[in-house]
């Protein structure tokens, strides 16, 4: 920022364009590797994308690599996975849940910050807050999960319910089926999932009352 507070320096990827156009690039690169050098159809390498981009770990027994160059080109996926995620997807699912103080994008925060988050309307007209609006929002989609599970997986409800959490937390406790059907959908409730849980959790622990005061001193870390 310069001295007389007119300019703002802008990194790189405040620019919401930018943002988007790079991830939709990553996207469009990871789908034709996987596609035309992998021998994966359009749905597995949609599923493997987010399975590995987002460390689900669920493809592993049932889409198969074809050699160990895609292998490699399966650590970079996984590399630079979670930074493209957070780089654009994020923002978008942290003012869905308003929380639109932690979006990352300054151009962001100036398209959307112009009149009052549409979750405060919300809480001012039903009186529900904005933390219970996105625990809500979270357990939707896990129950969500539930019926995929159930309806398109063919598991108990009880598996359902596995299938639902291990993707929502990223341990990947159930597989999807290897269909185009299973993969498309599991692909995108990955997509959304993850972020919305992880941004759904940080409200709670920040909502947490704490009297701890950091120490610092010359001769001591700051703690």
């Amino acid at each position: 920022m310069v001295g007389d507070n007119r300019y703002i320096e802008m990194g790189l990827f405040d620019s919401r364009i930018t943002q988007l156009l790079v991830f939709l690039g990553w996207v469009l690169v990871i789908m034709l590797v996987y596609t035309l050098a992998g021998d994966l159809s359009a749905d597995e390498s949609f599923r493997y994308m987010w399975d590995l981009g987002l460390n689900i770990g669920t493809g592993v027994g049932n889409i198969n690599e074809k050699d160990e160059l895609i292998t490699l080109f399966s650590v970079f996926t996984m590399l630079s996975g979670y930074f493209m995620v957070a780089l654009f997807y994020v923002d978008f699912i942290s003012y869905v849940v308003g929380q639109e103080e932690s979006m990352y994008s300054t151009s962001f925060k100036k398209l959307f910050m112009t009149g009052t988050h549409y979750s405060k309307r919300l809480e001012r007209a039903t009186g529900i807050s904005r933390a219970a609006y996105a625990y809500t929002l979270t357990l939707a989609w896990m129950a969500l999960g539930v019926v995929l599970g159930m309806l398109v997986e063919n598991h108990s409800f009880i598996t359902s319910l596995s299938y639902s959490v291990g993707m929502m937390t990223s341990t990947g406790s159930q597989q999807p089926k290897n269909e185009p059907l299973s993969n498309w959908l599991a692909g995108t409730f990955m997509l959304i999932g993850i972020p919305l849980l992880s941004i759904s959790t940080t409200i709670f622990l920040a909502a947490q009352p704490s009297n701890y005061e950091r120490v610092s001193s010359d001769s001591r870390v700051d703690l």
